[in-house]
C-alpha cells in the first residue's frame, strides 16, 4: 500500500513529465516493439495496429510452436525482464507490457530471446 506521501510524488512526477509526453513515449516504445516482432519469423501480433485504437501499454503476440506458459518464465531469466502469458480466449500468447519506465535496450533483449 503506498502512503500518501509517495502518491503526492507519484502525481508531482507525471505533472513535470505531462500526460502528453507519457502517451508520446508509450507509443513509441509500442510501436518500436511491433516493429521489431514484425521481423521474426512466425510471430502474428495480436493487438491493434490502429494507433487510437490500440493500447500502447500493451503489445500481445503468438509466435509459432511456441507454448507461451512454458516460454515466458524460461524468457523472463533470460531477458530479466516481467512478461505474461495470455493463454486464453483461444489463444497462446505472450502479453508484453510496456510504460514510460521502460527502455529499448529492454526490448531489445526480448526480440533477440525470440
Amino acid at each position: 500500500v503506498r502512503s500518501r506521501r509517495q502518491r503526492q510524488m507519484c502525481i508531482r512526477d507525471r505533472n513535470k513529465i505531462g500526460q502528453e509526453n507519457i502517451e508520446e513515449r508509450c507509443r513509441y516504445l509500442s510501436d518500436y516493439l511491433k516493429s521489431g516482432l514484425k521481423q521474426i519469423k512466425g510471430v502474428k501480433i495480436l493487438s491493434g495496429e490502429i494507433n487510437n485504437i490500440s493500447a500502447p501499454g500493451s503489445t500481445i503476440f503468438e509466435k509459432d510452436g511456441l507454448d507461451a506458459m512454458e516460454a515466458v518464465p524460461l524468457i523472463e531469466e533470460k531477458i530479466k525482464t516481467h512478461i505474461d502469458e495470455h493463454q486464453r480466449d483461444n489463444h497462446n500468447a505472450i502479453r508484453i507490457s510496456t510504460h514510460i519506465y521502460n527502455t529499448t535496450k529492454q526490448i531489445d533483449r526480448l526480440l533477440n530471446a525470440l
